[in-house]
């Protein structure tokens, strides 16, 4: 199936119609849709959420109370759901030193 969407380049956002998500078998309660580099990423909730942790992680290796962590424990806290802030403001607080220990 092909669809043709026009989307105003001043139109924040995208709604993509009930009846277009039904021909395509898809539910808008069950997926995240997001634009991206000029397509639409059709994804499930809980694959977006972790897929926008992990590039919140990545781009914290540039931040300088982050960027000391091993990888280990970086995967560890990503895996957990744990975000970069949460593990910034732990290491300001001294609950977690520059290693990733507890």
């Amino acid at each position: 199936m092909r669809i043709i969407l026009e989307i105003p380049e001043t139109q924040e956002g995208l709604y993509i119609p009930g009846r277009v998500l039904e021909e395509a078998g898809l539910s808008q309660d069950h997926y995240s849709y997001t634009i991206e580099e000029g397509r639409i990423l059709i994804e499930e909730p809980e694959r977006y959420e972790q897929r926008i942790l992990e590039e919140n992680w990545e781009d914290a290796r540039e931040d300088k109370a982050l960027c000391c962590l091993p990888e280990d424990a970086v995967r560890l806290f990503c895996s957990l759901g744990i975000s970069p802030q949460t593990i910034r403001e732990a290491i300001a607080k001294g609950e977690i030193d520059c290693e990733g220990n507890i």
